[in-house]
């Protein structure tokens, strides 16, 4: 099983979407976890459809969202938040980290800070961590943004992982 801090590492060797299957490589057990239609129960596929719901062919072609309604576009962020911040399970975690790699820097940045005020308990440490993971290769702007938000958070434990990751990375 990946950890949720190896996870980034993990989830960066997913192929791009547009590849007919898609693989992780787990880096504990030198496993290959399937991530193709029908694999993993079904999270990839339901993540998917969701995907399609918005626009026949999203789920195909992320950087298309550039060009959707203002309506759908957060709606597509807001699928990525919720899997990549919200989520217990590793498999939606991972999906919805390979969701934001796969969207425009653009669209990541018009809807992340709205889709987030709605969805994301910043001062849970759990969805405060996996958004800062979640945002960390894709947008730079905005993790310096929420690492600003954290250390002037009410919550110690946020104010702490703020100052933990400031401090990795040199912000």
């Amino acid at each position: 099983m990946v950890s949720i801090i190896e996870l980034d590492q993990v989830s960066r060797q997913v192929w791009p979407l547009s590849n007919q299957k898609r693989y992780m490589h787990n880096q504990d057990s030198h496993a290959i976890t399937s991530l193709v239609p029908g694999g993993s129960d079904g999270y990839f596929d339901r993540a998917m459809a969701r995907l399609e719901a918005i626009k026949p062919g999203l789920s195909q072609d992320l950087g298309c969202s550039e060009r959707l309604s203002l309506e759908s576009a957060r709606a597509v962020v807001a699928i990525a938040v919720e899997l990549a911040c919200l989520s217990q399970n590793v498999a939606n975690i991972r999906i919805g980290r390979f969701i934001f790699r796969e969207l425009p820097a653009r669209t990541i940045n018009e809807h992340l800070r709205p889709v987030v005020s709605e969805l994301v308990d910043l001062e849970d440490d759990y969805e405060y961590t996996r958004l800062l993971e979640a945002i960390k290769p894709v947008s730079p702007a905005n993790l310096e943004h929420y690492l600003r938000t954290g250390r002037d958070s009410s919550s110690a434990e946020i104010r702490d992982t703020s100052k933990e990751w400031s401090g990795a990375l040199g912000i």
